[in-house]
Protein backbone atom coordinates (compact mmCIF):
# COMPACT_ATOMS: atom_id res chain seq x y z
CA UNK A 1 0.00 0.00 0.00
CA UNK A 2 2.84 2.43 1.07
CA UNK A 3 4.54 1.29 -2.40
CA UNK A 4 1.33 2.27 -4.43
CA UNK A 5 1.06 5.48 -2.55
CA UNK A 6 4.75 5.99 -2.90
CA UNK A 7 4.28 5.72 -6.76
CA UNK A 8 1.45 8.00 -7.01
CA UNK A 9 3.04 10.85 -5.77
CA UNK A 10 5.80 10.57 -8.07
CA UNK A 11 3.95 9.92 -11.17
CA UNK A 12 1.90 13.30 -9.87
CA UNK A 13 4.70 15.14 -9.34
CA UNK A 14 6.46 13.82 -12.81
CA UNK A 15 2.57 15.02 -14.81
CA UNK A 16 2.10 18.16 -13.00
CA UNK A 17 5.43 20.05 -14.55
CA UNK A 18 4.23 18.82 -18.14
CA UNK A 19 0.66 19.81 -17.51
CA UNK A 20 1.63 23.60 -16.70
CA UNK A 21 4.35 23.98 -19.95
CA UNK A 22 1.70 22.49 -22.05
CA UNK A 23 -0.67 25.19 -20.81
CA UNK A 24 1.59 28.16 -21.73
CA UNK A 25 2.84 26.42 -24.85
CA UNK A 26 -0.80 27.01 -26.03
CA UNK A 27 -1.44 30.37 -24.75
CA UNK A 28 -0.88 32.53 -27.61
CA UNK A 29 -2.48 36.23 -27.94
CA UNK A 30 -6.41 36.61 -28.41
CA UNK A 31 -6.09 37.92 -31.86
CA UNK A 32 -3.48 39.85 -34.13
CA UNK A 33 -4.00 41.96 -37.39
CA UNK A 34 -2.31 40.71 -40.18
CA UNK A 35 -1.48 43.47 -42.74
CA UNK A 36 -0.57 43.16 -46.32
CA UNK A 37 1.78 44.70 -47.24
CA UNK A 38 3.42 43.24 -44.09
CA UNK A 39 5.31 46.35 -43.77
CA UNK A 40 4.35 49.32 -45.95
CA UNK A 41 6.10 52.26 -46.77
CA UNK A 42 4.15 55.94 -47.29
CA UNK A 43 1.47 56.36 -49.12
CA UNK A 44 0.67 52.70 -49.49
CA UNK A 45 -2.86 50.77 -50.24
CA UNK A 46 -2.84 48.58 -46.66
CA UNK A 47 -5.16 45.51 -46.28
CA UNK A 48 -5.61 44.73 -42.38
CA UNK A 49 -7.63 41.62 -41.26
CA UNK A 50 -8.35 40.84 -37.87
CA UNK A 51 -7.12 37.38 -37.47
CA UNK A 52 -7.74 35.13 -33.48
CA UNK A 53 -6.98 31.16 -33.47
CA UNK A 54 -9.09 31.54 -30.18
CA UNK A 55 -12.63 32.91 -31.07
CA UNK A 56 -14.84 33.01 -34.33
CA UNK A 57 -13.96 36.46 -35.82
CA UNK A 58 -16.84 36.05 -38.32
CA UNK A 59 -19.66 36.31 -35.31
CA UNK A 60 -17.28 39.02 -32.93
CA UNK A 61 -18.53 42.76 -33.44
CA UNK A 62 -15.26 44.87 -34.76
CA UNK A 63 -14.43 48.50 -34.52
CA UNK A 64 -11.83 49.49 -36.60
CA UNK A 65 -10.30 52.69 -35.70
CA UNK A 66 -7.71 54.75 -38.14
CA UNK A 67 -5.82 57.71 -36.41
CA UNK A 68 -8.51 58.91 -34.19
CA UNK A 69 -11.46 58.11 -36.16
CA UNK A 70 -14.02 55.18 -37.14
CA UNK A 71 -13.38 53.80 -39.95
CA UNK A 72 -15.34 50.73 -39.95
CA UNK A 73 -17.98 48.38 -37.52
CA UNK A 74 -19.93 45.97 -37.10
CA UNK A 75 -20.27 42.33 -36.72
CA UNK A 76 -17.55 40.03 -38.76
CA UNK A 77 -15.97 43.19 -40.36
CA UNK A 78 -12.66 41.64 -40.11
CA UNK A 79 -11.18 43.35 -43.34
CA UNK A 80 -10.18 47.16 -43.47
CA UNK A 81 -8.56 48.62 -46.57
CA UNK A 82 -6.55 52.07 -45.95
CA UNK A 83 -4.19 54.11 -47.33
CA UNK A 84 -0.36 54.74 -44.87
CA UNK A 85 -0.24 58.54 -44.78
CA UNK A 86 2.68 60.70 -46.80
CA UNK A 87 6.47 60.23 -45.43
CA UNK A 88 7.05 61.95 -42.40
CA UNK A 89 3.59 61.14 -40.99
CA UNK A 90 2.65 57.98 -38.39
CA UNK A 91 -0.40 55.97 -39.03
CA UNK A 92 -2.16 54.70 -36.29
CA UNK A 93 -4.60 51.73 -36.62
CA UNK A 94 -7.14 50.16 -33.86
CA UNK A 95 -9.51 47.14 -33.58
CA UNK A 96 -11.87 47.24 -30.60
CA UNK A 97 -13.22 43.28 -30.61
CA UNK A 98 -15.87 42.05 -29.21
CA UNK A 99 -16.31 37.92 -28.60
CA UNK A 100 -19.48 36.72 -28.71
CA UNK A 101 -18.88 35.12 -25.10
CA UNK A 102 -18.23 39.29 -23.97
CA UNK A 103 -14.35 39.57 -24.15
CA UNK A 104 -13.47 42.86 -25.07
CA UNK A 105 -10.04 43.05 -26.88
CA UNK A 106 -8.07 45.68 -28.55
CA UNK A 107 -4.81 45.99 -30.48
CA UNK A 108 -2.85 49.13 -32.30
CA UNK A 109 -0.32 49.34 -34.63
CA UNK A 110 1.67 52.29 -35.66
CA UNK A 111 3.37 52.84 -39.17
CA UNK A 112 6.09 55.03 -39.26
CA UNK A 113 6.14 56.15 -42.61
CA UNK A 114 9.53 56.66 -43.76
CA UNK A 115 11.53 56.51 -46.34
CA UNK A 116 15.32 56.46 -47.30
CA UNK A 117 16.72 57.47 -50.84
CA UNK A 118 19.70 55.86 -51.78
CA UNK A 119 22.37 57.68 -53.65
CA UNK A 120 25.04 56.24 -55.63
CA UNK A 121 28.34 57.34 -57.76
CA UNK A 122 31.01 55.46 -58.92
CA UNK A 123 34.45 57.01 -58.20
CA UNK A 124 35.70 57.01 -61.77
CA UNK A 125 36.29 59.08 -64.75
CA UNK A 126 34.85 60.12 -67.69
CA UNK A 127 35.68 62.17 -70.92
CA UNK A 128 34.47 65.96 -71.01
CA UNK A 129 32.22 65.66 -73.56
CA UNK A 130 30.60 62.62 -71.84
CA UNK A 131 27.12 64.74 -70.45
CA UNK A 132 26.05 60.66 -68.81
CA UNK A 133 26.38 59.50 -64.95
CA UNK A 134 29.75 58.49 -64.34
CA UNK A 135 29.10 54.73 -64.33
CA UNK A 136 30.87 52.20 -62.14
CA UNK A 137 34.03 49.92 -64.12
CA UNK A 138 34.97 46.50 -62.71
CA UNK A 139 37.42 47.39 -59.78
CA UNK A 140 36.17 50.92 -59.18
CA UNK A 141 35.05 52.32 -55.62
CA UNK A 142 31.46 53.30 -55.17
CA UNK A 143 30.10 56.28 -52.52
CA UNK A 144 26.46 55.35 -51.37
CA UNK A 145 24.86 57.72 -49.42
CA UNK A 146 21.21 57.40 -47.47
CA UNK A 147 18.73 60.33 -47.81
CA UNK A 148 15.86 58.72 -44.68
CA UNK A 149 12.56 61.24 -44.79
CA UNK A 150 11.25 60.68 -41.21
CA UNK A 151 9.21 62.77 -39.18
CA UNK A 152 10.69 64.62 -36.05
CA UNK A 153 14.10 62.55 -36.63
CA UNK A 154 17.82 64.38 -38.06
CA UNK A 155 19.33 62.02 -40.18
CA UNK A 156 22.69 62.68 -37.93
CA UNK A 157 20.82 61.60 -35.24
CA UNK A 158 20.12 57.77 -36.75
CA UNK A 159 22.29 55.28 -36.58
CA UNK A 160 22.97 53.70 -39.86
CA UNK A 161 24.05 49.64 -40.18
CA UNK A 162 25.83 49.04 -43.69
CA UNK A 163 26.26 45.60 -45.45
CA UNK A 164 28.32 44.06 -48.24
CA UNK A 165 27.19 40.64 -49.10
CA UNK A 166 25.35 40.36 -45.98
CA UNK A 167 28.27 40.84 -43.94
CA UNK A 168 28.18 43.94 -41.85
CA UNK A 169 30.51 46.59 -42.31
CA UNK A 170 31.14 47.42 -38.48
CA UNK A 171 33.63 50.50 -39.01
CA UNK A 172 31.56 52.27 -42.00
CA UNK A 173 28.40 51.89 -39.57
CA UNK A 174 27.25 54.03 -36.11
CA UNK A 175 25.75 57.48 -35.44
CA UNK A 176 25.72 59.79 -38.45
CA UNK A 177 27.41 57.43 -40.85
CA UNK A 178 25.05 57.82 -43.57
CA UNK A 179 27.72 57.65 -46.49
CA UNK A 180 29.33 54.27 -47.40
CA UNK A 181 32.72 54.44 -49.03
Amino acid sequence: MLGLVFFGLIFLTAIIPFSSYSQSLFNTEDFFIKTSPESPGPDTEVAAEVVSFNFDVNRAYITWILNGKTGLKGKGEKILKFSTGQAGKSTTLQAFVSTEDGAQLQKTLTFSNAEVDLLWEAQTLTPVWYQGKALATLGSKIRISAFPRFFNASPENLVYQWKKNYQPLVSSSGLGKRTLE
